[in-house]
């Protein structure tokens, strides 16, 4: 037996009335395209303002670890939305020291939070919470008011560092996600959609 299907109906051509707007000209931006551009400038405007102390803090890191591991420091590398360039307003600085001393995650840390603990220059006195029960260790220091930012330091981490490098490379590849994906980072801020440290999806 031969099945047959009926073929869905074309729709006759619209014509435009008198009332209805013109073609959009396809090099003009969309009301979307304006709004996210307006977004992304917004966005834009409010990370320039703190770019400085974030280079700062994460300077004052890095030193802290320097002090703590002595010549076993190997380096302190910025990773998450910050390296990748997707940061969003409020976003936090994430760093992972790699060393090479024979010595358990959290003794590092406590060592790096006793460096920071100290009183730094042009930087109010620091907030400490130490999670060493996690499968990942982790040190988040608060910078509180003015500076209002929050930073989590881990130890000998290589995931976070290969994620930035196969986001540069993806980007490469698509230059406009970058853009997209800050604005997925900025409307999950805005709709106060928890991040994977406080449950939410990664």
């Amino acid at each position: 037996f031969e099945i047959t299907y009926p073929r869905p109906a074309v729709p006759a051509p619209r014509t435009r009335g008198a009332g209805s707007a013109p073609p959009r000209d396809p090099g003009q931006l969309s009301p979307a395209d304006l709004v996210a551009c307006h977004v992304l400038h917004s966005i834009g405007s409010d990370l320039s303002r703190t770019k400085a102390i974030k280079e700062e803090l994460v300077e004052a890191v890095t030193n802290a670890s320097k002090a703590a591991l002595g010549k076993d420091f190997q380096r302190a590398v910025l990773v998450g939305s910050n390296a990748m360039h997707i940061d969003a307003p409020g976003s936090d600085i994430d760093v992972v020291v790699f060393h090479g001393a024979g010595v358990q995650d959290v003794t590092v840390l406590k060592d790096i939070m006793d460096g920071l603990d100290k009183p730094q220059p042009g930087l109010p006195a620091a907030e400490f919470k130490l999670v060493a029960t996690a499968k990942v260790p982790i040190l988040t220091i608060h910078w509180p008011a003015p500076v209002n930012i929050f930073c989590d330091v881990s130890v000998n981490k290589e995931g976070p560092e290969n994620h930035v490098a196969w986001v540069a490379q993806c980007v490469a590849l698509d230059p406009p996600l970058e853009s997209a994906m800050k604005l997925l980072k900025h409307w999950l801020r805005q709709r106060r959609i928890p991040p994977a440290k406080e449950g939410g999806y990664p």
